[in-house]
C-alpha cells in the first residue's frame, strides 16, 4: 500500500526477483500523484504471474486507505481475499 519505488533501497530491482503473488494498492491523490507513479512502476516491474493493482480513490496514504476511508472495510475485504486466494493456490 503506497509503496515507494525507491526508499532506502531499490524496490523496482527487488520486485524483479519475487515471483510470489503481489498486491499493490495506491490512491491517486496520495502526495499529489507522486506515489501513484512509483506504485505503477513497481507493478510494471513485478515478475509475478499473479499480480493485482488496486487504485483506491480515497486520497489516503498507506493503511489509512483502510482505517480512515468510508470504503476502507471493502478494501480490507479485497486485501484479505487476495491473501487467502494466494495461500490457497500455494497448497
Amino acid at each position: 500500500m503506497s509503496s515507494p519505488a525507491r526508499c532506502g533501497g531499490d524496490g523496482v530491482a527487488a520486485v524483479r526477483t519475487i515471483d510470489a503473488p503481489s498486491l499493490v494498492i495506491v490512491s491517486p491523490g496520495d502526495m499529489n500523484g507522486a506515489v501513484e507513479k512509483q506504485v505503477r512502476e513497481l507493478y510494471a516491474a513485478s515478475v509475478s504471474k499473479d499480480k493485482k493493482l488496486i487504485i483506491d480513490r480515497s486520497g489516503f496514504h498507506g493503511t489509512d486507505m483502510i482505517r480512515r476511508s468510508p470504503r476502507g472495510a471493502a478494501l480490507q475485504d479485497r486485501v484479505i481475499r487476495f491473501i487467502e486466494s494466494a495461500y490457497a493456490r500455494r497448497r
